[in-house]
């Protein structure tokens, strides 16, 4: 792990095919409205001229899919023959019926959450009944976006046994990395005031709440999003928040780093460098790069993993001129 130094802000803007509605409240949008009107906006008018058909559904469904559970620790084999049950050949059926389209979504999305809960409760028994000695000569797949779904509850628990022992010992190996570091500078070593089961458990904790704090205007935007990048891996839908959120990028209220980002395992994926931006003057930061904490001038630097990516950024932006430093694995 590596500590990127200070980044002056400078502002950044992304071209992508937009797709944003008039401004209304929650309580005034019917998102099954929006997500037909762009399931036919995409039919008919993208490049592609891509028939919304079954095929087009059952990538959707995986998008979707992956799109939640990204690193697939949450839903089983189970769940998504369910899912494919479901919906595999029908979402370009759904999703025309103006009051139903975004059903499957928001009822894929209930699974998830449930899912996740499950998890986070039996992440608390796994750090509770095990001692990690890290003395084994087991193997982790810390990237599991092209591995199975766990089958079952039971194969879940083993994956996550597994997906705990490796985090406990990456922050055990930042630990000592931080305890070197000190001793070379001639510094005592600040006590650290929270254990590593706590750091871990507080990260899963932290995303399981900011799911509860999702609402039918996220899903949408989750599930259009990923019916966008079926069609196209570079158009994107972007629901009124993060258009209103873009906007105000451009007006250069705030800045940025000039790095375009996206979540990848829980943490915020370093996924493009603008050319002369920021980052790009600096040196440090690679593409590929994971941002896992980030602070704000002399500000203390605060553990960013599992937040949502708009909190990121929100953390990383600042006025005009200002530092930030920014910790990547």
């Amino acid at each position: 792990m590596k500590a990127l130094s200070r980044i002056s802000t400078l502002a950044l803007a992304t071209l992508s095919l937009a797709v944003s509605f008039p401004a209304c409240s929650n309580a005034e949008t019917n998102y099954s409205q929006v997500s037909m009107f762009v399931a036919n906006m995409l039919q008919i008018h993208h490049y592609s001229r891509m028939d919304f058909d079954d095929e087009v559904s059952q990538k959707l469904l995986k998008t979707y899919l992956g799109f939640l559970d990204f690193n697939r620790l949450y839903f089983t084999q189970e769940d998504i023959d369910s899912f494919q049950k479901a919906y595999g050949n029908k979402l370009d059926d759904i999703m025309v019926i103006e009051d139903e389209a975004l059903e499957p979504a928001k009822k894929i999305y209930k699974v998830y959450e449930q899912r996740v809960a499950e998890r986070i409760a039996s992440l608390k028994t796994i750090i509770d009944e095990n001692e990690f000695k890290f003395d084994t000569d087991n193997s982790i797949k810390r990237r599991r976006k092209d591995a199975d779904w766990p089958k079952d509850s039971a194969d879940a628990d083993r994956i996550w046994r597994d997906i705990v022992e490796g985090q406990m010992l990456e922050e055990q190996i930042a630990r000592l990395a931080k305890e070197e570091s000190y001793k070379e500078k001639g510094k005592e070593l600040p006590e650290e005031d929270k254990t590593i089961e706590e750091v871990v458990f507080e990260r899963y904790d932290r995303f399981a709440k900011s799911l509860e704090s999702n609402d039918e205007e996220d899903i949408c935007n989750f599930f259009l999003s990923a019916l966008s990048q079926v069609y196209d891996p570079h158009s994107e839908y972007f629901s009124k928040s993060e258009l209103d959120n873009f906007q105000n990028g451009m007006r250069n209220f705030l800045f940025g780093i000039g790095a375009l980002l996206r979540m990848d395992d829980g943490a915020a994926l370093i996924e493009g460098i603008v050319v002369g931006g920021p980052a790009a003057k600096q040196g440090d930061l690679q593409l590929g790069d994971r941002i896992v904490g980030v602070a704000q001038g002399d500000g203390e630097m605060v553990d960013i993993l599992y937040m949502k990516l708009q909190d990121i950024v929100d953390k990383i932006r600042g006025k005009e001129g200002s530092e930030v430093r920014l910790k990547v694995i």
